[in-house]
């Protein structure tokens, strides 16, 4: 097939990729609208960072200084998706406070200009956006009380917002199914809790199928060693989806020591592990928040990821390190990370033992002739139906990928 427009979140940004051109970041007004207004309040409390106001301010503290040049991205990308017009990108933005669903024509000389706000909300944050031709509602993720993520439902417009889904659960990245009136597969994992009600880790994920008039929901595919992430049906009716090992949460180190001796060790290391931990924990926060850590010492400053970038990211590689690959294989995701697919049978559950189309995959998407586009998080990979594989983009922490229709 003819090279597609691949749009991509790269760290903080969005960028689009088009055919013999160089990826393009599209720039959100409504993103630059949320800096400007953090420089004019930045501005209006200057006097702090002056003379003897400075000592009030905890600059030092926070390891900034006079050249500080101020908040970076205030508003992050949330989700991505094709839109309802050829060429055309939705993406969601949250500011922390209001979550905004947005369009932009990517076929554009300059994308940002094209921009166009479909709602914005205080009443929820929106993740995964999903659309289907078939009709104008627009699936989408958003976060509940106690953290917890369901389903939710609304019009390209943003009205008529519906929860689709509830529990105690991590239910995320829907997809609808083709061909079908109406109804989603989805990713879903239990939370455990401690006595106090607080989080502690989750279940393994499994895929689940939900029928949005009758809200029936059915389990596709379940595995106790597995998360199985990002499901989706292609035309043919076939699931694809990402599996990684499902660790254990109460498996950790504590959970069982292998002597009396490393459960002492444990014992008398435990002060200093609460002090090393509540700082790299403070070092984090601030980090993430103003783009520098609390140490300062060692040296200028290296080129790298930048710290708000890493807090994204970690989130992603929580499930394992990852070993380096080769020379060849640029990759930000373990191995262990496949891109399956399965044949259904006529109960929609999955036979046979599936195939491996890919490994260290971090996000893939459905083109419309049938390829799959995914990413390692180092490049944008198109594999065709005939499996043919060709490099449509390298990079740096891509997080999410989407193939723009014709």
């Amino acid at each position: 097939m003819p090279a597609p427009i691949v749009c991509y979140l790269s760290g903080p940004r969005l960028l689009v990729k088009r055919p013999g051109e160089e990826p393009l970041e599209l720039e959100s007004r409504f993103a630059e609208e949320v800096r400007q207004r953090a420089v004019q309040i930045r501005k209006k409390h200057e006097w702090k960072q002056q003379g003897r106001g400075a000592q009030f301010s905890g600059a030092l503290l926070w390891g900034m200084d006079g050249d500080d040049q101020g908040p970076g991205p205030l508003a992050w990308f949330t989700a991505l998706s094709p839109g309802r017009a050829p060429g055309e990108v939705l993406y969601a933005l949250s500011s922390g406070r209001v979550s905004g669903v947005f369009a932009a024509d990517a076929r554009a000389e300059e994308p940002a200009e094209t921009e166009q706000r479909l709602f914005h909300t205080a009443d929820f944050q929106v993740f995964d956006l999903a659309r289907t031709d078939d009709h104008e509602w627009v699936a989408c993720t958003t976060t509940g009380a106690h953290g917890v993520q369901h389903l939710g439902a609304m019009r390209e417009d943003g009205s008529d917002f519906e929860q689709l889904t509830e529990g105690d659960s991590m239910d995320r990245a829907p997809a609808w199914v083709p061909g079908v009136h109406a109804q989603l597969v989805y990713e879903s994992a239990g939370v455990g809790r401690d006595a106090a009600g607080q989080m502690v880790g989750f279940g393994p994920t499994s895929v689940q199928r939900l029928d949005v008039p009758s809200s029936e929901v059915s389990t596709v595919l379940e595995d106790a060693k597995h998360d199985h992430l990002a499901p989706r049906l292609d035309a043919s009716g076939r699931l694809l989806c990402i599996r990684r090992p499902w660790h254990d949460p109460s498996k950790g180190a504590l959970a069982s020591p292998k002597s009396v001796g490393r459960a002492l060790m444990d014992f008398v290391l435990f002060p200093f592990r609460l002090i090393f931990a509540l700082f790299a924990y403070l070092n984090f926060f601030t980090a993430s928040y103003t783009g520098k850590p609390l140490t300062t010492a060692g040296g200028p400053e290296k080129q790298g990821r930048d710290a708000r970038q890493l807090a994204i990211w970690g989130n992603l590689l929580a499930a394992g390190a990852v070993a380096p690959g080769k020379a060849d294989e640029p990759r930000d995701v373990p191995s262990s990370w496949q891109l399956l697919r399965w044949t259904l049978d006529d109960e929609g559950q999955p036979k046979g033992d599936p195939e491996v189309l890919a490994k260290s995959v971090a996000d893939y998407h459905l083109a419309s002739d049938g390829s799959v586009v995914f990413t390692t998080g180092r490049t944008v990979v198109c594999l065709s139906p005939d499996g043919s594989r060709e490099t449509l983009v390298e990079g740096e922490h891509i997080r999410r990928v989407v193939v723009l229709g014709d």
